[in-house]
């Protein structure tokens, strides 16, 4: 079972090489801590930049899960929200090569800037602000 779940990993990092033009060897995927969900995140650097691969289970629930995805990603763009960008979708598969944001969270941000605290608190509020307000027919149909 083991060795069936390398193969398959390595087949997906091939995927993700060929379209981002790297080989397999060249290429560190790290593990991250995922959310409440069956998706598996990683880190893959190449090419001296950095991406963000979610992997859904081969489920018809995931996949409903991917396009729900998909559709708030392009929901939080049109309001201008940040969002990472998804690079491409390897539907079959279940794969999404997603922008990497980085790891930087408001805590440590305000820990590490205490004097910004009052603006980064009020961006925030502001982004949830418009978070909320985003027409509820984009997000219902989700």
């Amino acid at each position: 079972m083991k060795t069936e779940q390398n193969k398959n990993s390595y087949h997906l990092l091939q995927l993700c090489c060929s379209y981002l033009n790297c080989l397999p060897e060249h290429t560190s995927v790290t593990p991250l801590t995922g959310d409440a969900s069956t998706r598996r995140y990683f880190r893959l650097k190449a090419n001296s930049a950095s991406f963000i691969l979610s992997a859904y289970q081969q489920e018809e629930e995931d996949a409903q899960s991917l396009k729900r995805f998909l559709l708030l990603t392009d929901a939080l763009k049109k309001a201008k929200l940040p969002a990472a960008a998804v690079l491409h979708h390897f539907t079959e598969e279940g794969l999404l090569l997603l922008e990497d944001l980085g790891d930087k969270r408001l805590y440590e941000q305000v820990k590490i800037q205490p004097s910004s605290q009052y603006s980064l608190y009020k961006e925030a509020i502001d982004m949830l602000t418009v978070f909320h307000s985003i027409h509820s027919s984009e997000i219902t149909s989700l």
